[in-house]
């Protein structure tokens, strides 16, 4: 039977600056939040919006159907399937890390054999699916590519230089 999972491999000398970051990242991110709340939910009322959007029902579904199925991006052959690789590779990364933490800080018990090696398993391809969704680049003719998809890039590149 396998030890103990070790949380810090590689990086135990430099816990401190994990913390640091993570204490960044958790400003920055209640930052945004708050600035998010200011600029979209001061100008009108949550009610008033959600009834005359159809109610609370139908922002629900246009959540699941355009925030977690990707609709409108999927729409688009190319660019939709790279942006759904990488959407869905780091929301699953995600959940993985808020796994690793709790096990950390709950004592160790959730990450053990067998359990561990499927946790690491769809870590591992969680991390191949946002690489090729990185990577991936067109090839060929373009047919059946958005349009769009190679002039952004170009403009992109260029505004870097």
């Amino acid at each position: 039977m396998a030890g103990p999972v070790e949380h810090f491999f590689l990086v135990d000398d430099i816990k401190i600056f994990v913390y640091i970051l993570a204490g960044l990242s958790t400003a920055v991110l209640l930052y945004s939040l708050v600035e998010f709340y200011r600029r979209v939910f001061r100008s009108y009322s949550l009610v008033g919006a959600a009834l005359e959007s159809g109610g609370i029902r139908a922002a629900i579904d246009r959540l699941a159907l355009y925030g977690l199925l990707q609709y409108k991006v999927l729409k688009y052959r190319f660019p939709g399937v790279m942006h759904a690789l990488i959407f869905y590779g780091i929301i699953i990364l995600f959940i993985a890390t808020v796994i690793r933490a709790l096990d950390y800080y709950i004592g160790g018990w959730l990450l053990q054999p067998p359990f561990f090696y499927i946790y690491k398993l769809a870590n591992n391809i969680a991390g191949v699916i946002v690489i090729v969704g990185v990577a991936w680049q067109p090839t060929g003719g373009g047919e059946g590519l958005h349009q769009g998809c190679r002039e952004t890039r170009a403009t992109t590149l260029s505004s870097r230089f």
